[in-house]
């Protein structure tokens, strides 16, 4: 949304500062009301109808714009503890190894995509722990490698 709003040209109104203001008397104040209830449209336009609650009583775009950032660094914040720990309870249980790899790589690219990196190493450990019983004897060979597996190489 950023990056729309600059293309726009309304970036500068969701970081005014109250600097950039004409006051009522100016001949510019009905030109930039104008632009501040089309820059409110838009944010009202692009978010779901259950978040216009939270931008519905902002008085500038700048407080509609922070009022969506809580609300999505919190959901970023729940979602990110909500992938930790999928990731970290995940057990191959009926699936095929390579469904079940394939499960950590989707878990690990999700958290990647909120700035969470999770090393090759953790994803080796993760597998590792979660295998079926059955494959105790891989488990156990791999852990005896004098060279340590990638996890591309499970």
């Amino acid at each position: 949304m950023t990056q729309y709003l600059v293309r726009q040209g309304y970036w500068s109104y969701i970081n005014d500062t109250q600097k950039n203001r004409p006051g009522p008397k100016n001949v510019d104040y009905s030109t930039w009301e104008q632009a501040t209830s089309r820059v409110m449209y838009c944010l009202a336009t692009c978010v779901h109808d259950h978040m216009l609650s939270h931008i519905r009583d902002a008085k500038t775009p700048k407080e509609a714009w922070e009022n969506l950032k809580k609300i999505f660094a919190t959901n970023t914040t729940a979602h990110k503890l909500q992938l930790r720990q999928e990731l970290n309870n995940i057990q191959q249980k009926d699936m095929s190894v390579s469904d079940y790899t394939a499960k950590i790589k989707s878990i690990c690219d999700s958290l990647g995509s909120i700035n969470i990196n999770i090393d090759e190493d953790e994803m080796v450990q993760v597998c590792l722990g979660g295998l079926a019983q059955r494959l105790n004897p891989l488990r156990t060979t791999i852990l005896a490698r004098e060279s340590p597996l990638s996890f591309f190489n499970l």
